[in-house]
């Protein structure tokens, strides 16, 4: 852990460096001597060091902005399948997503389950300082067994229930 005198050195540098346009440098050279001296050699690292910062916090923040609808899927939603004595039951996790938002698909033995999480007015609003949730657009494909009808569908508690029962006469 730094100092308390240490780290008022380190913020008054990154004041001093992070003004954009006001130092490049080449600044930094002593003109009189025309050579580097060691104090010069410090200010280049640090100047070095605050650009890499804002290059890490410029991709950051690009990562972490959300897809735009019209592109690909940006997260798959997990999901359990299990069977029980009346068919197949699928549960996909999608907390935060509105009903609405869902659209469920199931032709010949594909299972679509797509839709998008939109971010909270809040989150569109704020400073995020960490997005582990995902957001976006989502689609989530699955074989289904031969024999197998989906009977219904819900959301229920951040989750969407589906349903598929046995076609009479199939094992």
């Amino acid at each position: 852990m730094l100092s308390p005198g240490v780290s008022l050195v380190v913020a008054a540098r990154l004041e001093r460096y992070s003004r954009k346009n006001t130092l490049q440098y080449w600044d930094v050279m002593d003109a009189d001597q025309g050579e580097w001296g060691m104090r010069d050699l410090e200010d280049i690292m640090w100047m070095q060091a605050i650009d890499m910062l804002e290059r890490a916090e410029r991709l950051q923040r690009r990562f972490f902005q959300p897809a735009p609808s019209g592109r690909q899927p940006a997260w798959q939603p997990p999901m359990d399948v299990f069977e029980s004595s009346g068919g197949l039951q699928i549960v996909v996790a999608l907390p935060g997503v509105s009903p609405e938002e869902v659209q469920v698909i199931f032709s010949g033995n594909v299972l679509i389950v797509s839709g998008q999480r939109r971010l909270s007015a809040e989150l569109q609003t704020g400073h995020i300082h960490r997005l582990e949730i995902p957001y976006g657009v989502f689609d989530r494909r699955l074989q289904i067994p031969d024999g197998l009808t989906l009977q219904g569908w819900e959301m229920r508690d951040g989750c969407l229930h589906l349903s598929f029962r046995r076609q009479r006469g199939m094992k």
